[in-house]
């Protein structure tokens, strides 16, 4: 049963304006999405087995934003993938519809509970129960996230909650492995912060002949900000991916 929080005042409810939408959503105050952020990655953190590329999250305004524009529909479903990009980059989606208004400790923790169909290198023990929410949220690069909460007075279920994890993740073809198993930062030992990668490698240009995959790629540290070029060769066919993946060692 759903705790039973106000996130959503009654009175700001009536100060606004339906206008064209059937529902109002709210941008969450940052003391909020602090909380959003470190339970998403307390999650990430303590993932069995664990993980060695496991990036660190960060909320996103922008991604925030795809996810206001959506759920002030009041659409309980998915919205659908062209409506889900940010700033060219697709997005996955979670969704959690309530008669009350809850905490997103609750919210989070329904997705959560997913955990308990999921076995790595499986995927989903039982096929007829979902996984997805869950391993949305464990997606190694998803390191990007912005949520909001709508109000939708016309709905059975007034409260709908709605994240956005950029990049998306839950690959169909690598939904039981979303992220590499191995020791916590093992694939970033340089670059760890808590357990959990603190850089990303952000693809610049690539070439494919028959014999080789040459990378030349851009390391961003997230907090200074600076760039630093590097090339990679790959000597046997790999696909080349336009959203941020783990830093590897060279």
């Amino acid at each position: 049963m759903f705790l039973l929080l106000l996130l959503l005042p009654l009175s700001a409810i009536l100060q606004q304006s339906l206008g064209e939408y059937p529902g109002i959503a709210t941008d969450l105050p940052e003391k909020i999405q602090k909380e959003i952020v470190d339970k998403f990655n307390a999650i990430r953190r303590g993932v069995q087995p664990s993980a060695s590329n496991m990036v660190k999250m960060k909320w996103s305004d922008k991604a925030a934003d795809n996810a206001k524009i959506w759920a002030r529909k009041c659409i309980a479903r998915a919205a659908p993938q062209e409506e889900r990009f940010v700033d060219g980059v697709l997005c996955g989606d979670n969704r959690v519809r309530s008669t009350y208004s809850t905490s997103w400790l609750e919210v989070i923790d329904l997705w959560n509970q997913k955990s308990s169909n999921f076995k790595y290198g499986v995927g989903a023990i039982d096929p007829r129960r979902d996984i997805y929410g869950y391993t949305q949220m464990i997606w190694h690069n998803s390191y990007l996230i912005g949520c909001t909460v709508a109000f939708c007075p016309a709905e059975e279920y007034k409260f709908l909650y709605v994240c956005r994890f950029c990049p998306a993740g839950n690959s169909i073809e690598e939904i039981a492995t979303p992220y590499k198993e191995g020791p916590p930062c093992g694939d970033c030992l340089d670059n760890c912060e808590d357990g959990l990668c603190s850089k990303l490698l952000l693809l610049q240009w690539a070439w494919v002949n028959t014999d080789t995959v040459l990378f030349i790629c851009s390391v961003k540290d997230r907090e200074s900000k600076q760039l630093t070029m590097v090339l990679l060769t790959f000597s046997y066919y790999s696909v080349a991916w336009s959203h941020p993946v783990v830093l590897l060692p060279l």
